[in-house]
């Protein structure tokens, strides 16, 4: 539950991964409804989301991302 509270406070994350046979129903409810729930606080994290948007931007220049694609 920890990890998902941050993921989404400093990187508002948009996926959330779970281990299926390592993570039982219980807790995996209680982390689901934590990574729910967590607002993304900005402030000082939008520094590091802007510099991944950045490298993003020199990656992939002129173009959207986009997950069907392949990239050279």
């Amino acid at each position: 539950s920890h990890m998902a509270r941050m993921a989404r406070k400093h990187n508002d994350s948009n996926v959330l991964c779970l281990g299926g046979k390592i993570t039982g129903d219980n807790l995996a409810i209680d982390i689901c409804e934590t990574w729910l729930e967590t607002e993304y606080e900005g402030g000082r994290h939008d520094i590091s989301l802007g510099i991944i948007a950045d490298v993003e931007g020199d990656l992939l220049p002129n173009r959207a991302w986009a997950p069907s694609k392949t990239y050279p």
